[in-house]
């Protein structure tokens, strides 16, 4: 197993304790040459008072990494144990006001926060650099990283394994653990993604050709793209920043443990529904907000619909004739009664919830749908005009 993967699952656990930590984590990046102290800070009388004041029990100086297999300089350990009463979280301004006091002679501090009791408990690993001056120390939450289970470790771990497979100097530390790097390598994979909804939807991207981004027809609109945004760029790109934003806030709540207190909770909702595996059947689908009376379409690719998209799927029904029950929900006979039943955002637009869409009356056979309402020639005639569609072949 490599490296990356090993640090992902030892992240996604308690704490394993100094001596697995120093094992598992630290040997594998910087070699076994470590200069060992063990010697507990918060005992010394220039730190204890600050010790107490941000909970912490124990700071165990386990010692400092020998510059035979790496280029920084002054890489000193400390494993902290906080007080299993106190919050971190209300503590961390006091354990700034510690790391600061501490660095006064070191230059790279690798720090980890965990409670006395380890059992299902959050532990912190902190990466602290002075730079030329005590002011250009790093704050510890921009530096930190949170372990435990329920918490994803595969940043930390690649962020690691970048460190390893570098020089290690200075410069090394700082970019393997820089927030800025991070969320520059979050925001190009956020757009590359974005980037990919709007390609599935209007056919279109924009592609950098000598030095200049210009958009390109690369593929087929989805349908969506006439029935639900009547091919306009703007409201499809405002669409799916919408979305994207939604479920970045969802993983935020996620990530605090507000969803139920699960920090897999967006995972676990997939996993576990029992309407994952119609995405894979045939279907119809079909978009919450619509403009157009024809906006049902069949799926037979295993498309994945995402926020106010609705399926349809049937155990009994072929293909064709879900085709058949396609055209039936996009003729104005269906219009006309979603017209009744659903609500309105303004005179052409339609709010099509699933409640409402399964209120539909359909007729028992398929095959022969247009005789099966035995309408009048006037219900006929109105229907038709009414929706400017053709109720009849």
């Amino acid at each position: 197993m490599e490296l990356k993967h090993k640090l992902e699952k030892i992240f996604n656990s308690d704490y394993p304790g100094t001596d697995r930590f120093i094992a598992d984590v630290i040997v594998p990046i910087f070699g076994n040459e470590i200069e060992y102290i063990n010697d507990d800070l918060a005992e010394n009388e220039k730190y204890v008072e600050k010790a107490k004041n941000a909970g912490i029990k124990h700071i165990k100086y386990i010692g400092d990494l020998t510059e035979k297999n790496y280029n920084a300089r002054n890489i000193a350990l400390l494993d902290v144990t906080l007080d299993d009463s106190k919050n971190i979280e209300r503590s961390r301004v006091n354990i700034q006001q510690l790391i600061r006091s501490i660095m006064d002679y070191r230059q790279h501090l690798m720090i980890v926060f965990h409670y006395e009791n380890v059992a299902n408990k959050q532990w912190r690993f902190s990466y602290a650099y002075k730079g030329d001056s005590l002011k250009d120390t790093t704050s510890a939450k921009r530096y930190t990283y949170v372990f435990g289970k329920g918490y994803r470790g595969r940043t930390a771990a690649e962020r690691f394994d970048v460190l390893a497979k570098s020089s290690r100097n200075d410069e090394d530390f700082e970019k393997a653990f820089s927030v800025a790097t991070l969320s520059d390598e979050f925001f190009v994979k956020y757009r590359d993604i974005y980037a990919d909804f709007v390609q599935y939807i209007t056919g279109k991207r924009y592609v950098k050709e000598k030095g200049k981004w210009e958009e390109k027809q690369l593929g087929t609109p989805n349908y969506q793209y006439q029935s639900t945004f009547e091919k306009d760029d703007k409201l499809v790109r405002d669409y799916i920043k919408k979305m994207f934003g939604r479920i970045v806030f969802l993983y935020f709540l996620q990530r605090k443990g507000w969803l139920d207190g699960n920090r897999q909770y967006m995972h676990d909702l997939f996993v576990n529904s029992d309407k994952k595996d119609d995405f894979s059947k045939p279907k119809i689908v079909y978009q919450e907000l619509c403009r157009k009376g024809t906006a049902f379409a069949i799926d037979d690719k295993a498309m994945f619909l995402g926020n106010t998209g609705y399926i349809l799927t049937s155990d009994v029904l072929s293909i064709d004739e879900l085709g058949r029950l396609c055209e039936l929900l996009n003729s104005a006979v269906s219009l006309y009664q979603l017209d009744v039943i659903c609500t309105k955002f303004d005179e052409t637009g339609w709010r099509w919830l699933r409640q409402f869409v399964e209120c539909v009356k359909l007729p028992k056979s398929l095959t022969h749908w247009h005789k099966s309402f035995n309408f009048t020639h006037e219900e006929i005639s109105f229907i038709a005009s009414k929706y400017n569609h053709v109720l009849l072949d």
